[in-house]
Order: structure tokens, then C-alpha cells, then sequence
């Protein structure tokens, strides 16, 4: 794996327009220039490190609502507005587009379709995935490109547009995005219980999935030596209030919190699920079945037994982890990745030291795939001018 360059980053003035940034990608294509697409900047260490001097291109004045039909539950926006900005204009008319992000002031429309990185609500709520139904985006040949639509019905061009989900702007530069919103929940309330084991989360996860309660989000945070299983619900004041007494008589011991307290619990829970920006730390996510959540739960803290943060999403079957790393023990924790690959274990590398992606790719794809994903980085962008190496390591 390359590491990444030591010379200075150079930025480029943000345009003003798509078609302006499409332009720039062609200037930057045709000097061999390597371009990185930036929003909010809070995710930059997500993914392979670069392997060629890039200049950063901001779509930070790419910011204007294009159309907002409150009726139609549609809105399309552009991409370098914040989701607080678009959280904000929604709630005006009582809307929502219902997944989490840490830092909403910073994050951009742009910067999550580019990550594709979904937090606890994912469970209940789907992600952004779910909510997106149309997008245009910018080529590096000068073109702009545009699939879905604004109906949320429409199908046309779907696979050109989820191909841009979580592509981390290597195929193109999203530069507007269409989304289906939904009518924000009118109450909430979270179920909160001590447990000492993961068998014991498991048999409050089984208890829950044969039950009516559908929870929004399902967590358990690992504190000290004792587990804090959160269960956020969703829907109409007077259920919301039936389903958490019913969950507390389920659970025992288990304290409810109100509506308020609820979503700054919530929103105190994903702000510190926010990437670590410290190069010395190492930040995984362990992905297996819901079923199988006490095995990967066990696994993970067997090989990693100093990791400092653990959240486990129980109704996904994710195991996050935070490990205190660096150049001393980089050797140590790839190979500890590559075993837990090896074993059929679906690791993925949030955040790492550059001593660590020089051994280990950051998303573990088969070889049989990356064959497939570089003839398609090959379509989109054969001069290979966009995030060079960050999803594909280049050969």
C-alpha cells in the first residue's frame, strides 16, 4: 500500500456552479492532476490513503436547495449544503430525512453520499441509501451526468446512482442530490438496562426480535466492565409510552428516558462516534450476523483487549472499535486484520495509522471484485484523477 504524500496540499477556490466543477476536473484531468473532492472535511482519513499529490477541490459554495416540495415529500439539494441546513429547512414543515451524523454543522450532503457510513438508526430507520432517488454529478471528461429523478417511484438509472454511494468521490463528483423525506416522529423515548455479559444482550436481542417492539435503534456500549444496552423507539406519544413500559417490564431494572432526553442522548451517542482525526489510533468495524453477535462480540475483544471504545450494534450484528495503535505495533494490528479476514470475518478499516494501510487495504475487497472495480474506475475516470487509490489500490 502507498502511504500518503508529504507535500503540501494544494486547494483549489470552490466553484460556484456543477458545470463549473465539472470544468475543473477536466482542467485537472488533462494537466495529469490528481484531484480530492472535499465537503465538510471530517472524513478524510476514511478509506486507503492517497497514492499521488492531490489538490483539494471544495464544494463548499455548491449549497443552493434546487426544489423543495413539502406534498410530494421530495426535496433535492446541493451537495455541498450541511445536513443541518437541510435537517433545518425539513423541520420548518414538520419533515426529515432520519439518519444520524455526528457532526451536522460540518458534514455535508455531498460528504455523507461519498462515505456511505450509516450510525445506530440505520436499524430502524434504514440509511441514507433508502432516502436518495435521483443524483447529478460531474466527470472528469467536463461532463455532468444525472440518474433517478425526483418521483419517488423512479427507478431509472438506480445503479448509477448507488454506485456513487460510498464510492468516497472516486468515480465522480456528486454535485446534487434528490431525497424522499418522511414526517419526523412525533414522540420518542429510550429504554436504557445494565447488563455484565453479551449473553445476556443476546437474550434481551432475542427477546426483542420476537416481540411487536421494532426499536429505531438497538445499541450496547461497553463501559468499565459492564455493557449499556440502549433501545430508542419511535411513533405516536401514546405508544411510544406503551411500548417502553412494556419494554421495561420486559427488561427489568431498566430506566426510561423522555422524549428531550432521549434525542441528546442519541445525539451525544453519534457525536462521539465521530472518525478520530489522532494518526496514532485505529478504528475498526467488525461486520457479522445479528445471530452471530455474541461470536463476533468475543472475537473482537480477544484480539483487540485494549480497544478503549465499544459499541456494538445488536440488531445489526456490527462490533465498533477504537484501539489505541501507531508505527510500533502497526505489524501487530494488520496482521490481527488480515487473520480476522482470512477467517471469513468482514473488516473494515474506519480510521488507521499510515504504518498500518502500508500492510493491510482499508476495506478488505476480494481480488476477484477490485478486477470488476477497476475496469468501472476505468470508465468513469481513466485518467484516474479523482481520490487516486483511496477505494482501489492502484497497481
Amino acid at each position: 500500500m502507498a502511504s500518503i504524500p508529504s507535500s503540501p496540499i494544494v486547494v483549489i477556490e470552490a466553484p460556484e456552479t456543477p458545470r463549473a466543477l465539472a470544468t475543473v476536473l477536466a482542467e485537472a484531468a488533462a494537466s495529469g492532476n490528481a484531484v480530492a473532492p472535499v465537503g465538510g472535511g471530517t472524513k478524510l482519513q476514511f478509506g486507503n490513503p492517497l497514492s499521488r499529490q492531490t489538490v483539494q477541490l471544495s464544494t463548499a459554495k455548491l449549497n443552493r436547495v434546487l426544489a423543495f416540495e413539502p406534498d410530494d415529500l421530495t426535496l433535492s439539494v446541493e451537495t455541498g449544503a450541511t445536513m443541518a441546513s437541510v435537517w433545518n429547512l425539513l423541520g420548518e414543515r414538520g419533515l426529515t430525512i432520519p439518519i444520524d451524523v455526528s457532526a451536522p454543522e460540518i458534514e455535508t450532503i455531498g460528504g455523507l453520499i461519498a462515505t456511505g457510513l450509516c450510525g445506530p438508526r440505520r436499524f430502524g430507520s434504514g440509511s441514507l441509501r433508502d432516502a436518495l432517488i435521483g443524483i447529478q454529478a460531474a466527470y472528469p471528461d467536463g461532463t455532468l451526468g444525472s440518474a433517478g429523478g425526483m418521483v419517488v417511484k423512479n427507478v431509472s438509472g438506480f445503479d448509477l446512482m448507488r454506485m456513487h454511494l460510498g464510492a468516497l468521490g472516486t468515480l465522480g463528483v456528486v454535485v446534487s442530490a434528490n431525497f424522499k423525506v418522511v414526517p419526523a416522529a412525533r414522540a420518542e423515548a429510550t429504554v436504557i438496562i445494565e447488563r455484565e455479559t453479551i449473553d445476556q444482550l443476546e437474550g434481551d436481542r432475542l427477546a426483542i426480535h420476537g416481540g411487536r417492539i421494532r426499536p429505531i435503534a438497538y445499541e450496547a456500549l461497553r463501559v468499565d466492565d459492564r455493557w449499556m444496552e440502549s433501545i430508542r423507539i419511535e411513533g405516536r406519544p401514546a405508544t411510544v409510552d406503551q411500548l417502553a413500559r412494556e419494554l421495561g417490564d420486559r427488561l427489568g431494572s431498566a430506566k426510561t428516558l423522555s422524549m428531550d432526553e432521549s434525542r441528546q442522548f442519541w445525539s451525544d451517542y453519534v457525536r462521539l462516534e465521530a472518525l478520530p482525526t489522532d494518526q496514532d489510533i485505529l478504528t475498526l468495524q467488525i461486520r457479522g450476523r445479528p445471530s452471530e453477535i455474541s461470536t463476533t462480540v468475543a472475537t473482537a475483544l480477544s484480539t483487540f483487549d485494549d480497544a478503549s471504545d465499544i459499541r456494538v450494534s445488536l440488531g445489526l450484528g456490527t462490533v465498533r472499535l477504537v484501539v489505541p495503535s501507531g508505527a510500533e505495533r502497526a505489524q501487530e494490528h494488520a496482521a490481527a486484520i488480515a487473520a480476522l479476514r482470512t477467517s471469513g470475518r468482514n473488516v473494515l478499516l474506519l480510521t488507521a495509522p499510515n504504518a498500518v494501510h502500508a500492510s493491510i487495504e482499508a476495506f478488505g475487497t476480494p481480488e476477484s471484485n477490485l478486477e470488476l472495480m477497476r475496469q468501472l474506475k476505468k470508465q468513469f475516470d481513466p485518467w484516474s484523477a479523482l481520490n487516486p487509490g483511496r477505494v482501489i489500490p492502484e497497481l
